[in-house]
This record gives structure tokens, sequence and C-alpha cells, in this order.
């Protein structure tokens, strides 16, 4: 598997997260740990969509869910698929799950979100450079003259 499960302590929302919305979809948090914590107001935290594998692709991830259940999912990497959630951290400056173990949700103020595990870094840091290579591409709109090679 590629997760570490979330345990008996109510899990923070930070990188590696995955989460689960009232529709049933799956995101993985981006938000760096650095800014995770000493949180002083409301804040977006980003998430990535987890496409759930189709037969024919490799999974990029696999993780069990909360009835143990093995899940195998793609990472959507397109900026354009992003979320951003605002959520209100608590007295200690992060955004802390509720509830009673494992039925651990983070409220956000427009959405609640069920957490799910906590992926392996190893699998978070080829989520994020797939994100970032995505977001970092020159985007050139060469003419459509250009673009075939200047014929006349």
């Amino acid at each position: 598997m590629c997760a570490t499960g979330i345990g008996s302590q109510p899990p923070r929302l930070e990188l590696g997260i995955v989460v689960k919305d009232e529709s049933g979809n799956y995101w993985l948090c981006m938000q760096p740990l650095c800014d995770s914590v000493r949180i002083d107001g409301i804040r977006a935290f980003p998430l990535m969509p987890l496409r759930e594998r189709i037969e024919a692709d490799t999974p990029d991830a696999m993780f069990k869910d909360q009835a143990g259940q093995v899940v195998s999912v793609n990472f959507e990497k397109h900026p354009h698929k992003l979320v951003m959630p605002e959520f209100e951290p608590n007295e200690d400056g992060s955004v802390v799950a509720v509830g009673e173990a494992p039925d651990w949700r983070f409220e956000g103020r427009n959405a609640s979100y069920e957490a799910i595990t906590r992926l392996r870094p190893e699998i978070v840091s080829q989520a994020v450079h797939g994100f970032t290579s995505m977001a970092s591409r020159v985007g050139v709109d060469v003419s459509e003259w250009m673009r075939q090679g200047a014929r006349q």
C-alpha cells in the first residue's frame, strides 16, 4: 500500500492527507507542512483530485478506505482541477480533524471532508512533482503560420 493510515489521534490537514468529500470524491492535500501550522486566520488549502483508476491505467497510489476496501487512484495533476476550500484553524493554529477515530472529519467553511489516510512521503513527492511540472510548462501560443513552418 502507498499509505500509512491516520491513527488514533486527530490528524492535522497537511501535505499528504487524503480526504473524501460529501460526493464521494477523493482529494490529496497539497498544502506544504510549513503552511499548515501557525495559522492565524482562515486559510485556503489546495486539494488535488484523485481519480479512481480505470482498468487500463497503472495506479499512482493505492490505499484502503474507511471500510477497508482497496482504492486505486491516479493523480489529476492539471492546475485547473485543484480546489481551494477554506478552513479555520483551532487555537493551536492548525486545522485538526474533529470526531472520533476512525471517523475523523475536517470541517471547512462550505464543505466537510472525511479523513481517509496519509500517503507515504515518496508517493506525495511524485504527486507534487507532477503537479509542479504541469504548472510550470512554458505555454506558447504560436501563430498557425509559424506552427506550420512558415509555408507560403
